[in-house]
């Protein structure tokens, strides 16, 4: 008994050690992306990707959605696409949620039993000639901003997360459901 104590002590205690070593992204302070969302709040357009089935909890289900030929890769995920255009009232909200610093906390880094960082959605907009994606994951509430170069992540305030959601859910076009076991 002291002994399986003892590993799983030791176990834990590389665990923690380890952790920063398979965080993607450094915590960087808010601050870091206000151009990012400035860019968004200028934006004229914006527009929603779909993101495929889950890389752990619906391998089967994303392996055969890879295959499709509308499928594309923002920031090292697949999407479908063509991307959808947002419009009037929820281009309007979209625009002001993200852009709002009180969206976001500071990553936390912490472990969490969502299987790994998967986005639901990826929200686009253009500025100029620069393009912009704020990646979505509901399940980690986290969101990776990146301009195809650099990414800053952070966590998604737990307020803001069910309207968010809700605004994205009509964006829901092509990635199938899986099959519920009715008993």
């Amino acid at each position: 008994m002291k002994k399986c104590i003892l590993i799983l002590a030791v176990l834990s205690m590389v665990g923690l050690l380890l952790l920063p070593m398979f965080s993607s992204s450094e915590s960087p302070a808010l601050e870091r992306s206000v151009a990012l969302r400035d860019a968004l709040r200028r934006s004229k357009t914006v527009e929603v990707y779909e993101g495929l089935p889950h890389q752990m909890f619906e391998r089967g289900l994303l392996e055969r959605e890879m295959e499709r030929d509308d499928v594309k890769q923002i920031d090292g995920f697949p999407f479908y696409t063509p991307a959808v255009a947002a419009e009037g009232r929820v281009l309007q909200e979209l625009k002001v949620l993200i852009s709002d610093e009180k969206t976001y906390t500071e990553f936390s880094a912490t472990m969490k039993a969502c299987g790994g960082f998967h986005p639901d959605y990826t929200v686009q907009w253009r500025r100029e000639e620069n393009v912009y994606w704020v990646l979505i994951c509901f399940g980690c509430e986290e969101v990776i901003f990146t301009d195809g170069g650099k990414s800053l992540k952070y966590d998604l305030n737990s307020d803001v997360k069910d309207k968010l959601r809700a605004l994205l859910v009509g964006f829901d076009k092509k990635r199938p459901r899986p099959v519920q076991i009715s008993e």
